[in-house]
């Protein structure tokens, strides 16, 4: 079951990004490049999570919104304004 990214709305994160009371999964999104659990923090706060992941939204987009990843290849179809879309209010 694929995840979606809470930073820039990208839909096959391959785990959930937080674990209830075990922290940040670890992985990194291969289209913002935040990595759970280190940039967006290991606690269960989930306001303090909620607004650092706004901010790192914000910053991805002033960047240009470009694809982080070096290893997995952009998806053909891959369109950033529509992904963020995805990111639930």
């Amino acid at each position: 079951m694929p995840y979606t990214c809470p930073v820039c709305g990208y839909p096959h994160l391959e785990e959930q990004p937080h674990h209830p009371g075990a922290g940040g999964s670890d992985e990194i999104c291969p289209s913002c490049g935040t990595q759970f659990g280190y940039h967006d923090g290991a606690n269960d706060d989930l306001v303090w999570r909620t607004k650092r992941h706004e901010v790192l939204r914000r910053k991805w987009i002033a960047g240009g919104m470009k694809w982080h990843s070096k290893v997995d290849p952009v998806p053909g179809d891959w369109k950033p304004e529509t992904q963020l879309r995805n990111i639930e209010p």
